[in-house]
């Protein structure tokens, strides 16, 4: 199991808390952190091969089904998703996501940002 061919996750949190992006590029995940009140410089993980393989086999299991929400409320976050693995695509736009297991989702995504400088992961930052 190698690195996804693409990988994009774009996370806006309304009410003027940020957009946080974690992408993949040629040395590893770039993580961008964009707040209107604390700029943060990008910082670059690079999951192992085994980190990538886990990550993959959870979000086969969790079997995603990205829908739009019954209610469409601007008022919490929007989420980008382009995730392409050999035989895998995980893509959807959506505004507040509340399809089955996209917190999950959220989680695997997140557990691949834990650093040094985000030792919680990028998504889950105390204020």
């Amino acid at each position: 199991m190698m690195a996804p061919k693409k990988f994009l996750y774009e996370e806006t949190i309304y009410m003027a808390r940020g957009t946080y992006i974690i992408k993949l590029e040629n040395e590893g995940l770039k993580i961008q952190s964009e707040t209107s009140y604390i700029p943060k410089p990008d910082v670059v993980v690079k999951p192992t091969t085994r980190e990538w393989e886990d990550f993959f086999n959870s979000v086969v299991n969790l079997n995603l089904k990205p829908e739009e929400p019954k209610h469409l409320i601007c008022d919490g976050r929007e989420v980008k998703c382009h995730i392409t693995f050999k035989k895998k695509l995980i893509k959807f736009y959506i505004i507040n996501p509340d399809f089955e297991n996209f917190e999950e989702f959220r989680t695997l995504v997140n557990s691949l940002t834990i650093c040094d400088d985000y030792p919680n992961g990028l998504l889950e930052q105390e204020d």
